[in-house]
């Protein structure tokens, strides 16, 4: 569960029990957020309920905290005995937008007032008696719903009001003040008001916006978008020399439409500059020459797919467009299947980049010098040389006696017999003569 106040994710930090009601609004509460500290009364803040006390009186405008009858006038302040005016959303030069609850069907809802005595001529209330005839017979989730047209009052208090689905969300006026738009997502908000224009020009006859721009354009809290705001409106059912009227705003019409025509490529254009809007954040009167040209380039990167598209929708001929939403729809999906632009580097991202090309370059001549060298030992082990003699890497031989070591010279001298294998011993012949006397036997 998510709380109604902040957004974000219920956190409970005090319960009430059902028998205690409060004792100045006469409901029961039934919880608390920690985030924003708002008290829950059974589906509604705090907040809400002190507005509901202090509502507009439909009579006068006062703020009044009686719902039976008006503090300054004495009359009863709802509107028709059904609504209540909570707030104003939006004032003009010849009306007011207020929030309102319906207390009938028991839900928030849009109340568009014209008050009679600040009309200028009847042209205003021919064309808010256009939109109230306009979005009663439409239907689709990108437009408000319609539920009621009324007028209340007398002579100078005539009032005519337009009752219509509230949208709770936020413009794309207000969010392009805190972010930028990317390519994508204007494309996808080309693509998804291509698809509402696209019904509103398939009508019979067809709907003709005439002041489409980013406000006018909100987002829904699960990220729909709806196109509000119908005071402009036109249909086919006017003849076309009846069309002298100027509606819209400078910048955001085609130039046929400044010439009081609009067809269904009008819208085109107008779609073609709230994407110009989206992308500069510039308004498009900004961006308008001394020939009324639209210049944006330098402005915004885009990808050569959509800067033809944009072209494309703001040719000065209404021909050369696309010629309603559906055929836009079908051309933005051409332009997003188209590869995205690269973004150009930064004269740091350059060098660091040059800098690793060239790291890359130099370990791939290091692996292919490593292999060429391995190639090269293996072709040399494979082609059969000759083996070296055995007797190459022999120790030449010595005509001299070795120097004793130090440990020999030191060794005590020993005796040893002489080798007398080799020697040969001559035989002695005695003379006889000499062996006479003695004793000694003759050999």
């Amino acid at each position: 569960m998510r709380c109604i106040a902040c957004g974000v994710r219920i956190r409970i930090w005090r319960r009430y029990p059902r028998r205690k009601v409060d004792s100045h609004f006469g409901v029961t509460p039934l919880a608390g957020c920690r985030i924003c500290a708002q008290t829950i009364y059974n589906g509604v803040t705090r907040s809400l309920l002190e507005d509901a006390m202090s509502m507009i009186c439909a009579n006068c405008g006062a703020h009044s905290d009686a719902q039976d009858a008006c503090e300054s006038c004495g009359q009863s302040p709802l509107l028709r005995e059904r609504y209540v005016l909570r707030q104003v959303l939006g004032e003009g030069a010849s009306g007011t937008t207020y929030l309102a609850r319906d207390t009938q069907a028991a839900v928030d809802v849009a109340i568009k007032e014209l008050a009679f005595h600040r009309v200028d001529s009847f042209k205003a209330h021919e064309l808010f008696e256009r939109e109230a005839a306009v979005l009663c017979r439409l239907d689709h989730p990108g437009v408000p719903s319609f539920f009621d047209h009324f007028a209340a009052g007398e002579g100078k208090a005539l009032r005519f009001y337009l009752v219509m689905e509230f949208i709770e969300g936020h413009s794309l006026e207000e969010e392009l003040s805190q972010r930028q738009f990317d390519q994508e997502e204007v494309l996808a908000i080309l693509e998804e008001l291509g698809e509402v224009t696209g019904y509103l020009h398939s009508l019979s006859p067809p709907v003709i916006h005439r002041d489409i721009k980013p406000s006018n354009v909100m987002r829904r809290a699960d990220g729909s978008l709806v196109l509000i705001d119908f005071g402009s409106v036109r249909d086919a059912l006017e003849p076309e020399d009846a069309g002298s009227t100027i509606a819209g705003t400078i910048g955001y019409m085609a130039p046929e439409q400044l010439r009081g025509l609009a067809t269904p490529a009008s819208d085109v254009y107008a779609l073609a500059t709230c994407a110009l809007h989206l992308l500069t954040r510039k308004p498009p009167v900004e961006l308008l020459d001394a020939q009324n040209q639209l210049r944006w380039e330098g402005l915004t990167k885009q990808s050569a797919a959509l800067t033809h598209l944009l072209e494309h929708m703001l040719s000065g001929d209404p021909s050369a467009r696309p010629g309603d939403g559906h055929a836009l729809v079908r051309t933005v999906q051409r332009a997003r299947q188209a590869p995205r632009p690269q973004p150009k580097a930064s004269p740091v991202e350059h060098r660091e980049r040059r800098q690793g090309r060239k790291v890359v370059l130099f370990a791939v001549l290091g692996v292919v010098l490593m292999v060429l060298g391995m190639a090269l030992s293996g072709w040399l082990l494979m082609s059969g040389t000759p083996d070296p003699p055995s007797d190459a890497f022999a120790p030449p031989k010595l005509d001299f006696e070795p120097v004793p070591t130090p440990i020999e010279a030191n060794r005590p001298f020993e005796r040893r017999p002489p080798d007398i294998g080799h020697i040969e011993v001559p035989t002695l012949e005695r003379d006889d003569a000499s062996h006479e006397g003695t004793g000694a036997p003759r050999r």
